[in-house]
């Protein structure tokens, strides 16, 4: 049975070519290189991160609980601070 790196890396070689230009060109990326990417849209994706990045602090946060050895803990506590580190950067970033 193949694992989930060996089927990852399988169609990532299979589609690379094919998929990565749509990424590289898409409209966001394509502003953002012109330097005219207006706010708006700047804002709604740093939003869209943030929710991710909130979910990542919340499952760290259960993660923590969970855990019994301290060293685990420890890792897992610093993990969640990091993201909230970048969470708290994002606040900024919007309030500036």
């Amino acid at each position: 049975m193949a694992t989930g790196k060996e089927i990852a890396g399988k169609y990532w070689e299979k589609y690379k070519k094919q998929e990565s230009p749509f990424a590289l060109y898409s409209p966001f990326l394509v502003c953002v290189a012109a330097g005219n990417l207006d706010f708006r849209s700047f804002n709604l994706c740093i939003s869209q991160d943030y929710y991710f990045l909130d979910a990542f602090v919340q499952a760290y946060k259960l993660a923590e609980d969970s855990v019994e050895r301290k060293e685990n803990k420890k890792l897992i506590h610093n993990l969640r601070e990091s993201v909230y580190v970048m969470i708290q950067t994002y606040n900024t970033t919007l309030i500036e």
